[in-house]
This record gives structure tokens, C-alpha cells and sequence, in this order.
């Protein structure tokens, strides 16, 4: 699976300039990203892999527009980032379910919220949780459900709002290694109907060469992208059985060293 020709012609959708970002701790100016600089293009899956507290979720916090960085350029779709945008949806670590509401409410929530009818909502959640194969599920609660469970609801939750940029942090960091497999096959799949370009934040070197098209190095703290790799392999469910992913993994691997 070639993406290499559609990347070269597409123009970016999501791109930071030379970003700054420098929190307030007790005081202290603490520096989290230095003259960081990345693109997404439309349809692309992207991944951002680095060592701990380099600020990796800095990026995503600051593509969401959660986060004002001191310094720098943020665009999505060519127009400047000032504010939250509703075609971009953020998915971190800890799921972020409300534990008093069910499935079905958790995904509805969005929906609601942007005005849907509780009809309309409960018609394309219902849609969404099939299309995940976790309709059976719809009346429970969070802590009814397993790992992989919740993070298949934070899933539906956000795509329920058709998104066009989807942001992840770490988000099979927490579960075993068969269900983050399974999980990011289904995210694959998902991609592959959707197109949504999509930017996750991994610790995980095999996860990030299998997935990210092109994966983005960053250093230790404060965070830069050091190194960008192409990766046109990336999004084939054969491609970890493959030498080329195996040397990937150790190129990768010899960059973080």
C-alpha cells in the first residue's frame, strides 16, 4: 500500500510553525516545545513517538486548541487556529467517560450538546456503536465495561461528531497487547472508510510503524521534531509480517537511542 504520490501533492490540513509552548509551574517558566514544526495532510495518518515529557501532548493540545503556545503558527485547513473547532476531536489517555451516564450517553453528549434533536443523536448512536460492534453494550455504564470496551466508546463518541481531524494521545497505552492490536486494526479500518487525517501520540515503537505514515521524532525535553520518517507501508494489516517493518521498527528504535 504506496501512499507516497497522494502526500506529495496534497496540501497540509494540519500544521504548527515553529511552535513555543512554556508553562507556568509554581513560578518557574518551564519550556515544553521549542521551534516545533509539523504538517497532517488531509487523509493522512500521522504519528508522534518521543521520550517521556518531550511534549508530545503539548502538540495535540495545542492542534485542539486547548492550548495558546507562545510562540509560533497553528493552521488547520489553511485558516489560523484562534479557537476550538468542531471538526476536530480529541482522544486521551484516560477515555474521559462520564461514569454516571451510560454507553449510549456518553456518545450521545456531543451530539446534544451541538444541538441534535434526542432522536437524531440516538439514530447515529446507534449507527456508530454497530459500526464498532459494541451496540450490545449501549446500556451500560463505564465501569461495567474493559479497557478496550471504553476506549472503543471514546472512539464512537468522537467520530458521532464527524470529525475531520482526530487527535489521540497514548490511546492503547493502558491495555493488553492482543486488544491494542485488535484496536488498531479497527482504527485502521476506520481511516481507511473515513479518510480522516489523524495525528497519535505514541510511546510505542511497533505501534508507531505500523500505523503512522509518516512519523514524526521528537527530542527530550524541550521537545523538537528532530527527524521525520516516511513510512508508505503504514496502514496495511500484512505489513507486520513483513521485513520492512521490522527494519523499521529497528531504524526507528536506533533514532530514539
Amino acid at each position: 500500500m504506496d501512499f507516497t504520490k497522494s502526500h506529495e501533492t496534497a496540501q497540509p490540513f494540519a500544521q504548527i510553525k515553529s511552535l513555543n509552548v512554556i508553562y507556568d509551574q509554581k513560578g518557574e517558566q518551564v519550556e515544553a516545545v521549542k521551534n516545533a514544526s509539523l504538517d497532517i495532510k488531509s487523509g493522512e495518518f500521522g504519528v508522534i513517538i518521543g521520550p517521556s515529557g518531550c511534549g508530545k501532548s503539548t502538540l495535540l493540545y495545542v492542534l485542539s486548541g486547548l492550548l495558546k503556545p507562545q510562540g509560533g503558527e497553528v493552521y488547520i485547513d489553511g485558516q489560523p487556529l484562534t479557537s476550538r473547532r468542531n471538526d476536530t476531536a480529541l482522544i486521551l489517555q484516560d477515555y474521559g467517560l462520564l461514569p454516571w451516564k451510560t454507553v449510549e450517553q456518553n456518545v450521545a453528549l456531543g451530539l446534544l450538546i451541538r444541538g441534535y434533536s434526542k432522536s437524531e443523536a440516538k439514530k447515529q448512536v446507534h449507527e456508530i456503536l454497530t459500526e464498532l460492534t459494541i451496540d450490545s453494550l449501549a446500556k451500560r455504564f463505564p465501569a461495567q465495561l474493559s479497557g478496550g470496551q471504553r476506549q472503543r466508546v471514546a472512539i464512537a463518541r468522537s467520530l458521532a461528531l464527524k470529525p475531520r481531524l482526530l487527535l489521540m494521545d497514548e490511546p492503547f497505552s493502558s491495555l493488553d497487547a492482543l486488544t491494542r492490536e485488535s484496536l488498531q486494526t479497527l482504527l485502521l479500518n476506520i481511516w481507511g472508510k473515513t479518510k480522516l487525517s489523524i495525528l497519535l501520540v505514541t510511546h510505542n515503537i511497533e505501534e508507531a510503524v505500523f500505523m503512522g505514515q509518516r512519523i514524526f521524532v521528537m527530542s527530550k525535553n524541550p521537545g523538537t521534531i528532530v527527524k521525520t520518517v516516511d513510512n508508505p507501508m503504514a496502514g496495511d494489516i500484512s505489513y507486520r509480517g513483513k521485513k520492512e517493518f521490522y527494519d523499521g521498527c529497528a531504524y526507528l528504535r536506533s533514532l530514539l537511542q
